[in-house]
């Protein structure tokens, strides 16, 4: 069945795609991922290869989370105080004639 690859695809970007820059965010979206992961594996059937091709999906989800939480503790390491931005030049005050 085409729609359950096609579920399992959307469950795994919208898990990596709303998990970003959160860790306590991004260990939900893996356990929860994980835990679809084994639904699948456990149904009965092999729903034309469309079973496994969701479950590959799922796990690459699951590296991709991985390799999010890895950049998130590695900027929480190396991130000091952000920087201000510079200010925007102010135009010269304008005049305003009389009509």
């Amino acid at each position: 069945m085409k729609s359950l690859a096609y579920a399992a695809f959307v469950v795994a970007v919208a898990a990596v795609g709303t998990a970003r820059g959160d860790s306590a965010a991004i260990g939900t979206a893996q356990q929860k991922l994980v835990d679809a992961r084994e639904t699948l594996k456990s149904a009965k059937g092999t729903f034309g290869g469309h079973q496994q091709n969701a479950v590959n999906l799922i796990n690459r989800a699951i590296e991709e989370l991985q390799a999010a939480q890895r950049e998130d503790l590695q900027g929480k390491r190396t991130a000091g105080p952000r920087p201000t931005p510079p200010r925007r030049p102010q135009p010269d005050r304008i005049q305003k004639y009389g009509h």
